[in-house]
């Protein structure tokens, strides 16, 4: 496969070996993803791997174990449908309960390196170089503020898949594999979270600028028409619905967290009232917030309608990146986890507009603006503790349900996850995907 000819020469790789090789280092930057996912759990040391089974990533294979796949898969969760973590949470579910310390955190890893693989395949065949592509392809997995809690977790897939899927209709892409990965990962999207339905928008906009022919687009667009068919479908029948009306409060909110998670890109900075010296005190200004998302969007816009590819690219990618994080946030829900989209998707356009800024330049001035940020990122490496530490350790769990079973079979368990949770009388879950299960589901050996 060839780069395609909407790319200027200067941003594309100059070793045209590199670019007859997008599958080969796919599968290297897997790799890497792979293992750089798992290390920032395991640096952390607070416990082994084994003993972490974290939120969802245990209670969709609790929900198999006791009312199988089918049920589950269809069952909605938060008043939605997380499509992929439910698929994955089959492999937890077939491994002795155990196991699922190890097995949770090893698929994880496996997913998340897995889109990583992709992107970066998908970015070199686009004729980008191959030290941007992969460092953007990467970013799911090394920012700082996905260490917060969405790192390595299943649940929390739909952050590199959503993302993989942005980069593919925004670079554009031709020939029918790509046609056929390009759907398969709208449909995956729009079956795990519902904003994945904006991707019609990053795909109208690659069709109008020619960067994805009519006919392709048009089959990845049946593709997330049928996923987000499917999952608004079980948005309307469940029993708990999902907010969805835009409040004023939680838009404020919003505004209030984004320049936060921006400057999360450099560790250490703080958006927030500060005390000079530890005598003066100095209050934020309230309309930071705006000012920002309304720069942004301004500029995403502006460099969207550029000549130049790599630039309306890297437009495309800001506007969709605050799209990710404003419509959960401003309908009422927590925004860490929808943040790391925002965060991923403007580093990513920086990274394209670095390149391309830095191209006439020596080489080495690209690589030493990564080489800074690479050394920045060091001291937030490791996974926040609240993600990692298990609480309650999951051999303790199973001990304690092992008890239960012991002293009264038919009487049924409740399980907890890290971080204790589910929380009583805070999160109210549905049947059957919730934190009880009989003791036929668990299998625990209960003699002695």
């Amino acid at each position: 496969m060839t780069a395609p000819d909407h790319y200027p020469e200067h941003m594309l790789d100059p070793k045209p070996e590199l670019q007859k090789l997008p599958v080969l280092l796919g599968f290297l930057v897997a790799f890497a993803a792979t293992c750089v996912s798992v290390a920032r759990i395991l640096v952390v040391r607070q416990a082994p791997i084994r003993e972490l089974v974290w939120a969802e990533d245990g209670l969709f294979p609790l929900c198999i174990r006791k009312a199988g796949m089918w049920e589950c898969l269809s069952d909605p969760f938060a008043g939605y449908l997380l499509g992929v973590p439910r698929l994955l949470a089959g492999i937890s579910a077939a491994v002795p309960l155990d196991s699922w310390g190890w097995t949770t955190n090893v698929v994880a890893g496996l997913t998340w390196g897995a889109l990583a693989g992709i992107a970066a395949y998908w970015l070199l065949v686009a004729g980008i170089r191959l030290l941007p592509a992969v460092v953007i392809a990467l970013l799911p997995v090394i920012t700082p503020i996905s260490g917060l809690e969405a790192v390595n977790s299943i649940g929390s897939v739909y952050n590199p898949l959503l993302f993989t899927a942005t980069v593919a209709l925004a670079m554009g892409y031709s020939g029918r594999m790509q046609t056929a990965i390009a759907a398969g990962l709208a449909l995956l999207a729009t079956v795990t979270i519902p904003i994945a339905l904006m991707l019609i928008g990053v795909l109208g906009f690659s069709v109008a600028r020619a960067r994805i022919t009519r006919r392709s687009g048009l089959v990845v667009l049946i593709a997330t028409i049928l996923g987000s068919a499917v999952q608004f479908a079980v948005i309307l029948t469940a029993e708990v619905r999902r907010n969805t009306a835009f409040s004023g409060e939680a838009i404020g909110f919003w505004l209030n967290d984004l320049p936060t998670a921006l400057l999360s890109v450099w560790p250490g900075l703080n958006f927030g009232s500060t005390t000079i010296f530890g005598i003066f005190t100095l209050p934020t200004v309230p309309w930071t917030g705006a000012l920002v998302a309304v720069g942004l969007l301004v500029s995403g816009v502006a460099l969207m309608l550029r000549k130049s590819e790599p630039l309306s690219v890297a437009g495309l990618l800001i506007v969709a990146g605050l799209a990710y994080s404003f419509i959960p946030t401003a309908t009422g829900y927590a925004s860490n986890r929808y943040f790391v989209l925002t965060v991923t998707s403007v580093l990513a356009a920086g990274v394209l507009l670095l390149d391309s800024a830095l191209s006439e330049f020596r080489r080495w001035s690209f690589r030493a603006v990564i080489a800074v940020f690479a050394v920045a990122w060091i001291a937030a490496f490791p996974a926040s503790t609240w993600r990692v530490v298990p609480a309650p350790p999951w051999q303790e769990v199973i001990d304690q349900a092992a008890a239960q079973c012991r002293a009264d079979p038919m009487a049924p368990v409740r399980l907890t996850f890290s971080p204790g949770w589910p929380q009583d009388g805070v999160t109210e879950l549905q049947p059957p995907t919730n934190q009880y299960a009989p003791c036929s589901a668990l299998r625990l050996a209960t003699k002695g």
